[in-house]
């Protein structure tokens, strides 16, 4: 009897797998002027990409003062290094790759510096209180014909 020799390469793959969030995003809450971090995380193979929506419209950071952010573990998110009164709104990740797509939202409020009730147009109570001092110095009736 003879002796018999064979090879052969076997690759392992991965099996597909749809995006799945496994960390969905939070809604936040900031005061206008502070930062804020809405952050993820997918899986999915092979490893879905993230894209923005804001309030159902495409969004795209300007890599400045918003920053996009996906890392290898599958965490994401954005970064508002400071806010202002546009940036509130509904974000939507969605997390797209040849075998699907998921969603994940989050609410962001913006409250304005200014306290509320008062107009913006109104000088805050201390330059009041400065214009008062200084009358009180002078004569009322040179600033009040």
């Amino acid at each position: 009897m003879g002796e018999a020799e064979t090879s052969a390469n076997v690759t392992v793959t991965q099996p597909m797998e749809e995006p799945k969030f496994t960390s969905l995003l939070r809604s936040a809450k900031a005061v206008e002027g502070s930062p804020i971090k809405l952050e993820g995380k997918v899986a999915g193979h092979p490893q879905p990409e993230i894209k923005w929506l804001k309030n159902e419209v495409e969004f795209i950071p300007d890599g400045d003062r918003v920053i996009a952010f996906q890392n290898e573990d599958g965490t994401f998110g954005l970064i508002f290094e400071s806010t202002s009164g546009d940036d509130k709104g509904t974000y939507t990740a969605v997390a797209v790759s040849p075998e699907g797509m998921a969603r994940s939202n989050a609410n962001v409020t913006i409250k304005s510096r200014m306290k509320e009730g008062v107009e913006k147009s109104q000088p805050p109570l201390s330059a009041l209180w400065e214009m008062w001092v200084w009358m009180k110095d002078r004569s009322f009736e040179s600033l009040y014909p």
